[in-house]
């Protein structure tokens, strides 16, 4: 339902070379990614593995890393593996988990997404990216007050997340709770004034609403603020209609 969903994407740099060519590799893959060159990174990672001098921690975390540059190629099979890898010598650590859990859910393994989302959150009740990625699957499978609950969650824990209002706008609309999703919008176009997708949402809940003059001006802010996004330009185009 939502195509934005919340990566765990900040690869964590090493803290301490303690082995000088496994600490190089490390470096040399981070830098990789950091520049979008995924296909160097993971080679760069799997040096840094191989080399059999990584600290534990380091491990988990090249693991980690490297799942990420596989993901970002296609190959969520392998992804997959490396998470796998990483949980196996840490079954805490929640990156992983939330990663592993985007990862089936991309192949529509959605229980097991579910249950990899949960335990990064019993892993860290403070893990938000994993707060807004199990509230998205829980829409997508239908269960959307569970969605909004998890989303409210965050709210509490963090009042300006601008993708939990945005997130829970888009389900209280889903289910017509046409009200409660405007106030949701307004809200998000507080914290994020330039976001031309937030006032697309707002502009769809007016119509929906009725308010069709209010709609018409909120999604000619949006092709404003964002012309090249399809799906804003097929709403302006829309619009032009009514």
């Amino acid at each position: 339902m939502f195509r934005k969903t919340v990566f765990s994407l900040a690869l964590i740099a090493l803290a301490a070379p303690a082995v000088a060519d496994s600490a190089s590799d490390f470096r040399s893959a981070f830098n990789a990614a950091r520049d979008g060159q995924h296909e160097v990174a993971a080679q760069s990672y799997t040096l840094a593995i191989n080399a059999g001098d990584l600290s534990q921690e380091m491990q988990v975390k090249a693991f980690n890393n490297r799942g990420l540059a596989r993901y970002k190629l296609g190959r969520t099979d392998d992804a997959i593996a490396d998470y796998d890898q990483a949980i196996r010598l840490d079954p805490r650590y929640h990156i992983a988990l939330n990663n592993r859990g985007l990862a089936r859910q991309k192949k529509g393994e959605n229980s097991l997404a579910l249950k990899d989302f949960e335990a990064a959150i019993i892993a860290d009740n403070s893990y938000i990216r994993a707060m807004n990625n199990r509230g998205t699957l829980l829409h997508e499978m239908g269960r959307s007050k569970d969605a909004v609950a998890q989303f409210s969650q965050v709210i509490r824990l963090d009042p300006d997340n601008a993708t939990a209002y945005r997130n829970r706008g888009k389900v209280h609309r889903s289910v017509k709770d046409l009200d409660l999703a405007l106030a949701d919008f307004n809200r998000l176009l507080d914290l994020r004034p330039d976001y031309g997708h937030g006032y697309l949402y707002r502009g769809l809940a007016l119509e929906d609403l009725g308010l069709v003059n209010a709609a018409k001006f909120d999604i000619r802010t949006a092709y404003e603020l964002n012309p090249g996004s399809r799906i804003i330009k097929a709403a302006h185009s829309r619009i032009g209609a009514l």
